[in-house]
């Protein structure tokens, strides 16, 4: 079976890719928050907060190419992703300031709202321009000053959508090899990306293009067990020879990644009647990691405060998904414009 012919079938697993995913950038961080060294993945060199960026990456690049062709309108292409992250991204950052903050802070109350460094959290979207500390906010935790450690990514990958945007208006995204030809040289590069400490600005685009690359060729790409078995080989035997570089687990983990997410030999039960809480995750997970430890003034181990952090984080994600995330995403087909075709948007 192709990838094309698996797509129409419109069953996936990519819902709950994103969750191991979001979890994983949890357990990652958690590490850092109680003070602690954290440990490679046993198959690939990077952390399991890293391991967890990258399938994001990989499947933003896909599905974010598949949402371009819908409609190859520029407008409504940034409109449905600008809904996907900002409302959500908003809110979370709104009630870290002046809920969250004026709760945890270490100086007097008048002290912090008039601090200028306040406003700059607030107003920086924490996309264009990131600030990780407000005023007196953590002071005492073992990962001090720092609110939310996640969001970095958030600048990259819809940096990245304007990119793909630029490729899909010039025509270039229907050539093929235009897209396949960018990828290789961001594998290439991959090799001395740490050399030259642009690792975020080579390996990021690199996964997400190879997300783009998988869509583009969903028409030649064979969604096979043997590949997935020799993939999974090739990760068993990496475990015990101190794990994959980074150009070998992209190639392998992508290809087995998508393997899961596509093929319907692997059936599992739709999350979309519950709600995709990914997102939610990622972006409220670091604040509540940290408010944990403050509250707990570092009584906790890593494990008890994997579970608080699990807990209260997968609440405000379920509360983030049903009034906000899936009330912003209503809107995306409704048109930009009272002129604008009604038909047009609701294909988005």
């Amino acid at each position: 079976m192709l990838i094309s012919a698996a797509l129409d079938s419109r069953k996936n697993n990519f819902d709950y890719l994103r969750l191991v995913a979001a979890i994983a950038v949890i357990v990652s961080h958690t590490f850092s928050v109680v003070g602690m060294q954290e440990p490679a993945t046993p198959f690939f060199l990077t952390t399991y907060g890293g391991l967890g960026v990258d399938v994001f990456m990989m499947i933003s690049g896909f599905l974010v190419t598949k949402s371009w062709f819908k409609t190859e309108n520029i407008f409504i292409f940034l409109k449905a992703r600008f809904l996907r992250i900002f409302p959500a991204l908003f809110v979370m950052i709104f009630l870290t300031v002046f809920v969250m903050g004026p709760i945890v802070t270490s100086i007097q109350l008048n002290e912090y709202f008039k601090n200028v460094d306040t406003y700059k959290y607030f107003l920086s979207d924490s996309v264009f321009y990131i600030r990780y500390s407000l005023p007196g906010v953590f002071t005492d935790n073992p990962l001090k000053f720092t609110v939310n450690g996640s969001i970095w990514t958030l600048r990259f990958e819809f940096a990245l959508y304007f990119v793909l945007a630029f490729l899909g208006i010039t025509g270039l995204l229907k050539r093929k090899f235009v897209s396949l030809l960018v990828f290789s040289v961001l594998l290439t590069l991959t090799v001395i990306a740490n050399t030259i400490q642009l690792n975020h600005l080579i390996y990021l685009p690199c996964y997400f293009m190879v997300g783009v690359v998988f869509y583009l060729y969903k028409d030649s790409i064979p969604l096979k067990g043997s590949y997935a078995c020799i993939c999974l080989l090739v990760f068993i035997i990496s475990s015990f020879i101190g794990g994959l570089n980074g150009p070998m687990f992209i190639i392998f983990g992508s290809y087995l990644m998508f393997y899961i997410a596509l093929t319907p030999s692997i059936q599992l039960p739709h999350l979309t009647k519950i709600g995709d809480f990914s997102y939610g995750l990622y972006i409220y997970a670091f604040p509540v990691q940290q408010m944990v430890a403050w509250f707990y003034k570092g009584r906790l181990g890593y494990a008890q405060d994997l579970v608080f952090t699990l807990i209260f984080t997968g609440i405000l994600a379920f509360l983030s998904w049903h009034l906000i995330e899936r009330r912003a995403l209503n809107l995306k087909n409704r048109p930009l414009f009272q002129h604008q075709n009604r038909n047009e948007a609701a294909t988005v």
